[in-house]
């Protein structure tokens, strides 16, 4: 069976195949070999595409690919994976959770979660609280699953000038000048 990137190979170029192997940096490729390579990404991981268990989002300049929540659900069930919290305190105000993921054969991987919690009260807290456990289970199950990725928890504590969502390369350039019809009246 070949993988992911043996089958794409022949489509890209030597440097684009570098940035996506050693940064993750999709911005090479089209709009078909990013969707070839994000169905690769589905089948080396045993996911269904259509559940969108990635996303693409411009960050710092790079086209990633990130997991969503359908991604850590998928592997959660495929897998047979179970999560225990071991661990919550708040500390300097980060509320910390640790959780171990475990499958049915005896395997366990521990990993932990961190939100800034501080000044918050209430449903904000919460829901930060919450959000802690979240973040937890996510990374563990993905980190127990082989996928090293960035999860979309972890989206919100990056900078917005960091990040946008990536454009296509073959969507058309827009003109710098609006159409005549499209001016205003003078």
């Amino acid at each position: 069976m070949a993988t992911e990137l043996q089958v794409m190979k022949h489509d890209i170029s030597d440097d684009t195949m570098l940035k996506l192997v050693t940064a993750g940096d999709c911005s090479g490729l089209n709009s078909e070999q990013k969707l070839q390579y994000y169905k690769a990404r589905c089948d080396a991981a045993g996911l269904d595409p259509r559940a969108t268990p990635f996303q693409f989002i411009k960050l710092q300049g790079k086209d990633i690919l990130y997991a969503t929540k359908s991604c850590a659900d998928q592997l959660t069930n495929n897998h047979k994976l179970s999560a225990k919290i071991i661990e919550q305190r708040t500390e300097d105000g980060i509320r910390v959770v640790s959780v171990r993921i475990s499958n049915p054969e005896g395997r366990e991987l521990d990993d932990i979660g961190a939100v800034n919690v501080k000044g918050l009260a209430g449903d904000a807290l919460c829901n930060a609280c919450m959000k802690a456990v979240t973040k937890a289970k996510r990374r563990a199950t993905l980190s127990f699953c082989g996928l090293g990725m960035l999860d979309e928890t972890e989206l919100e504590t990056i900078p917005a000038q960091a990040k946008e969502q990536p454009k296509l390369k073959s969507a058309p350039k827009p003109s710098a000048a609006p159409p005549p019809e499209a001016q205003a009246p003078e």
